[in-house]
């Protein structure tokens, strides 16, 4: 993450006013991948989590914070001393991908807690 933080430039970005009507919808996404190798190192943390933090450093503005004015202006403000850090998580679980299939991925045969709010 400190690298991350190094390479953010403080700037503004103004959004239009279409652009906000989105910009308070939560769309959570959510993969399923199988280990089809059996591999004892699929998905490593520090890959997945590398991945992550180099997707910021190319995409900073999902570091950044809606400012909003009374005029209607809004702006996504990203601030290196104040950044506004998506979340990075990792579970397990005793769920099989085996049932996540025969389910057809249907979030009632999901883990707990995999789906944010």
């Amino acid at each position: 993450m400190d690298k991350f933080v190094s390479t953010v430039e403080n700037h503004e970005i103004p959004l239009h006013p279409l652009d906000t009507q989105a910009a308070f919808l939560n769309v959570p996404y959510h993969f399923f991948y199988p280990n089809t190798n059996q591999s004892d190192d699929f998905m490593p943390n520090n890959v997945l989590q590398d991945s992550f933090y180099r997707a910021l450093e190319r995409f900073p503005i999902l570091a950044g914070y809606l400012r909003s004015e009374g005029t209607g202006k809004t702006t996504v403000v990203v601030d290196r001393n104040d950044l506004n850090m998506p979340e990075y998580l990792e579970s397990t679980s005793n769920v099989l991908f085996s049932e996540l299939q025969d389910a057809k991925f249907h979030h009632s045969s999901w883990p707990s807690g995999v789906s944010t709010t």
